[in-house]
């Protein structure tokens, strides 16, 4: 579960961003994360195992959180943290 909200949450970035720079949320750009990976050299495999450790650990995170009783508006602000910090 907390892979996926990962994953829906970059696509929100994603759109965010492009909204933010006044640009067309619909409007194709190189700013994925996997496009940034191969642009400072990493290989496609190298990339994909980048992302899925990134994807995984926010997983690992979630289930940790829960597991010791994390508040839900801690994880929720540390979200936000997170969700902010990609947008630069």
């Amino acid at each position: 579960m907390a892979s996926s909200a990962a994953v829906n949450g970059y696509g929100n970035i994603s759109i965010t961003r492009r909204m933010y720079k006044g640009h067309s949320p619909f409007k194709p750009d190189r700013e994925h994360l996997h496009h940034i990976c191969l642009r400072i050299g990493l290989s496609p495999l190298l990339t994909l195992f980048l992302i899925r450790f990134m994807a995984s650990a926010c997983a690992i995170v979630g289930i940790y959180s829960d597991i010791y009783g994390v508040a839900e508006s801690t994880m929720f602000i540390a979200f936000l943290c997170l969700f902010l910090f990609t947008l630069r």
